[in-house]
């Protein structure tokens, strides 16, 4: 099953990630993404970004990758300030699953991010 979903997360290049706004609504933005073997995540996101303020505010994340042929995996989970302030993980695990089941430094200015 882990080789199912790494491989279909490392097919893409794209997912949306939804966080919660200071008004408490859903916001979603279009994030480019990376997988690691361990099914981490990882993103960078503008400082100054909506998504980075709402994920400081609140840490409540979901994110979906995929979207060709009605195939999707969701994540949903929690962000973390790792001790270095230019990365932050978030631990959460796929709530759906795709089909039908039959590495680079961050940017100055930007902050990275890890979905475990």
């Amino acid at each position: 099953m882990k080789d199912l979903v790494y491989n279909f997360i490392r097919q893409h290049q794209l997912a949306v990630i939804s966080t919660i706004g200071s008004n408490g609504k859903p916001e979603a933005a279009l994030i480019g993404i990376a997988v690691s073997g361990n099914l981490d995540i990882i993103f960078d996101t503008l400082k100054t970004s909506r998504k980075y303020n709402n994920i400081l505010s609140n840490p409540h994340i979901a994110i979906v990758v995929g979207w060709d042929n009605d195939t999707t995996i969701q994540y949903e989970g929690i962000a973390e300030v790792l001790g270095d302030d230019n990365f932050q993980i978030i631990t959460g695990k796929p709530t759906t699953l795709p089909g039908p089941m039959g590495g680079n430094a961050p940017k100055p200015g930007r902050d990275s991010f890890i979905s475990k």
